[in-house]
């Protein structure tokens, strides 16, 4: 059904073609040339946007490293060793600790550090501080190219253990006291300027204590500009030999269009050329119409003695209907028939420009380079009398029966 259908659409669009050939081949070959210029337009102004595009980042850390070493009597580590960034340090065995921040940039830019670190200690009631006291216990100035800039303090853990004992026995159970180690810097590139202001807890017990690592934080620069670039979603990548162009889809679909239309134009061309009939187009698309009523076969000459003959193929396959009967096609005669007990029924399709171009070519002197002079003359006659309309004389189709047993029927409708 399909392939059916397919088949009749190219017919239908040989037809089309066949009778409007020249209006295709100048319509097609003119709006080609409209969409090849808009292809060509919008490659030439592609959809862009405009966006900010970073031309320079600086990213400025802050780290921190805790270390303690072991000065006491342990059981776990050796005399001399160095615990490092742990997460609990033993009170007795190390009770010296340092913390040292780092604040440099990742690609080793000029940098300028005002650095320095705070020992604090605070009362709180609940989530409100109302009372701090702050001791500055190292800072730094420095300018690095390389590396980072570095301060670093030591703080001995007994001696913040003490202190809070000592403002815990005056503020009692109602206040909660508190050692932060809190780490304020001042930094420049040259290009950009920033300030870190972080802290690390400090908890302290009689046999441990730990550092919190709040210290490291890190600080982006971000330099953009406004930058016009095309759409990436809007482009197609189209792949050349020796390259890809990236081209906006709107000229893919001109492109594609105008070829198209070419095509189409060039189609017509090429049936015009080969002398395609529409007559014959429109006989098949009829055949093929009435296709389920009829059968082919060879009919006898003399079944077709008594003969009616039927003006059209439709009013031929009506009458098939009435009589319950089916359309017989005869391709030898090309003639399409309905048998009946006492008569047969006949359509003789009208000859073609095709049919007479072969027939006079035929009559003609054969001759490599095509038909004589006087069958062009002969054809070009019969073509136009096609034209108006008129009918030929066909006797060898059917039999030459007496007058009396031979009828035309011109059902007009």
């Amino acid at each position: 059904m399909t392939l059916e259908w397919l088949t009749v659409a190219q017919l239908r669009y040989r037809k089309f073609v066949g009778e409007r050939d020249r209006q295709v081949v100048a319509v097609s070959l003119v709006l080609g040339i409209l969409l090849a210029g808009g292809g060509l337009a919008t490659a030439a102004s592609p959809p862009t946007e405009t966006v900010q595009q970073p031309t320079d980042t600086v990213v400025v850390t802050t780290t921190q490293t805790t270390a303690a070493t072991v000065t006491g009597e342990s059981d776990m580590y050796d005399h001399g060793y160095v615990v490092q960034n742990s997460s609990l340090y033993l009170t007795d065995a190390a009770p010296n600790f340092s913390v040292t921040a780092q604040v440099s940039t990742a690609d080793d830019r000029h940098l300028a550090v005002d650095q320095r670190l705070t020992l604090v200690y605070e009362a709180r009631d609940g989530d409100e501080t109302f009372w701090q006291r702050q001791e500055v216990v190292a800072q730094s100035s420095d300018t690095v190219n390389e590396g980072g800039a570095t301060v670093t303090a030591t703080l001995n853990a007994s001696e913040i253990l003490v202190e809070q004992q000592t403002l815990d026995a005056e503020t009692g159970s109602g206040a909660t006291v508190r050692a932060i180690l809190v780490h304020s810097a001042s930094y420049s590139t040259g290009e950009y300027e920033g300030e870190f202001t972080n802290d690390a807890a400090i908890g302290v017990s009689d046999q441990t204590y730990s550092v919190g690592d709040g210290i490291a934080n890190r600080a982006s620069h971000l330099e953009q500009q406004r930058v016009t670039r095309s759409i990436e979603s809007e482009m197609y990548g189209v792949p050349l030999i020796w390259a890809t162009y990236s081209v906006p889809k709107q000229t893919v679909w001109f492109v594609l269009a105008a070829l198209v239309c070419w095509l189409v134009g060039g189609h017509a061309i090429l049936l015009r050329s080969q002398r395609a009939s529409v007559s014959d187009i429109e006989r098949e698309l009829t055949h093929r119409r009435f296709d389920n009523w009829m059968s082919q076969a060879r009919v006898p000459d003399e079944m077709v003695s008594r003969c009616v003959s039927v003006s059209t193929l439709a009013d031929l396959v009506d009458l098939a209907i009435d009589i319950d009967n089916r359309v017989v096609y005869d391709p030898n005669r090309e003639q399409y028939i309905v048998l009946a007990d006492h008569m047969t029924y006949i359509y003789t399709p009208e000859p073609t420009i095709g049919d007479v171009r072969d027939d006079v070519e035929g009559k003609s002197s054969g001759e490599i380079n095509g038909p004589t002079e006087e069958s062009e003359f002969e054809w070009a006659e019969k073509e136009a009398e096609l034209d108006k309309g008129e009918e030929f004389e066909w006797t060898d189709d059917v039999d030459t029966v007496d007058n009396e047993d031979e009828f035309n029927w011109n059902d007009t409708g």
